[in-house]
């Protein structure tokens, strides 16, 4: 978007205040991490630091979801 001619004119985008986020139509998975993401890059904090170059990789102390429950679930498992 900066290097948008109009989305540069964004006030967010001139602050740097914009965040990645998710499609309606992607869903319920892809929700979990983008809220993770998202929490992650808001409130470094309280969730820990986002890091694009290890993302969806995510140190389990920073996890907001249990990514195995999520996976058994997926297979039928739970």
């Amino acid at each position: 978007m900066e290097e948008d001619a109009i989305g540069s004119q964004l006030t967010a985008v001139q602050e740097g205040a914009v965040y990645p986020g998710q499609y309606g139509e992607q869903g319920p998975i892809v929700n979990l991490l983008q809220t993770e993401m998202t929490a992650q890059q808001l409130y470094p904090e309280a969730f820990g630091a986002f890091d694009p170059e290890s993302f969806p990789e995510v140190p389990e102390t920073n996890q907001l979801f249990d990514r195995q429950a999520v996976a058994e679930i997926i297979a039928g498992d739970r």
